[in-house]
Order: C-alpha cells, then structure tokens, then sequence
C-alpha cells in the first residue's frame, strides 16, 4: 500500500471519528427520548469518560517511561 494512500485512509477514519464524537456531543441535548436516532449514540457520560481515560492512560504511559529511563541511567 503506498503511503499517501495511507495517509489518507488514516485521516478518513480520523475525520469520520471526530465527527461522529462530535455529533454524539452536541446532538442528544436536542433530541427527544424516544427518537431511534438516540440508539446510534452510547450514553453521553462516556462522551466524558472516554477522553478522561485516554489522557490519564497516555499520561501515566509517559510517567512510567521517563521513570524506566531515569533509574536505567542511575
């Protein structure tokens, strides 16, 4: 596979992503209860959850290298 091809498969999916992620914020708001449109969205405290999980787990990733590599040189 060529590597534009790549790339561009790869923003496609990133794109899809971030507008589906932001459809699920600003739209169930709006949307009365019994809609079926409601079913394409999880519960909106994942909305949160998620990106609060994903920086806690890429910051202790990071805590925990740096601290490999800190006491590897001591």
């Amino acid at each position: 596979m060529q590597e534009s091809l790549k790339g561009r498969l790869f923003l496609a999916v990133l794109c899809t992503g971030f507008v589906y992620y932001t459809c699920w914020l600003i739209l169930p708001p709006f949307i009365e209860e019994g809609q079926g449109i409601l079913k394409l969205f999880p519960p909106i405290e994942y909305a949160l959850l998620l990106p609060v999980w994903l920086l806690v787990t890429v910051v202790c990733t990071l805590a925990g290298y740096v601290g490999y590599l800190v006491m590897r040189h001591t």
